[in-house]
């Protein structure tokens, strides 16, 4: 059932996106940065508001933080160019492929972004009534 999963293999380029006005990307606060570092978790997600055309741009991070919900973050570097310590931007990783546990038919999906698994639900509810 879950035999094609052990056949993906990660794809491992040298390329990095660049970042574009509006794009969401996870902020990565530096041990210094006391306003985002206030959520106490690993990364905070972002919106990119200028791009330099290269690894760095000008960001608005979303904090929980009472005191700064939204954090405007200037020129922050892509992981690749930060250096140690140094706040960084990265692109939220994909999520693994959806796999139905419910039946014995393997990996769930019609082609589509839309969630299969919740119409595969639904169906078999409504039969049931």
């Amino acid at each position: 059932m879950l035999s094609f999963i052990s056949n993906l293999k990660p794809i491992m380029t040298n390329t990095v996106n660049l970042p574009t006005c509006g794009r969401i990307v996870h902020y990565y606060p530096a041990d210094n940065d006391v306003v985002c570092r206030a959520n106490g978790v690993e990364f905070i997600p972002a919106i990119v508001i200028q791009s330099f055309g290269i690894l760095h741009a000008n960001i608005l991070v979303f904090t929980m933080n009472q005191d700064a919900r939204e954090v405007l973050r200037y020129s922050v570097n892509h992981k690749s160019e930060a250096l140690p310590g140094q706040s960084y931007w990265e692109w939220p990783t994909v999520p693994a492929p959806v796999v139905s546990m419910a039946t014995n038919t393997g990996p769930v999906t019609d082609g589509t972004s839309g969630d299969t698994n919740y119409k595969e639900w639904s169906s078999s509810n409504a039969n049931r009534a």
